[in-house]
């Protein structure tokens, strides 16, 4: 991974990390609701 980082230049860099930062946030999210989801299921 380090190596397509160094064939980037700054701006595909920032985007790909933005990107990276995206999809993370979303898949924390997704995980958080199904956590919450499970734990109301449990007390119903």
């Amino acid at each position: 991974m380090r190596k397509v980082f160094s064939l980037l230049d700054d701006e595909q860099r920032q985007a790909l990390i933005e990107v990276v930062d995206l999809s993370t946030a979303t898949a924390s999210a997704g995980l958080i609701v199904a956590i919450l989801k499970l734990f109301v299921d449990l007390m119903t």
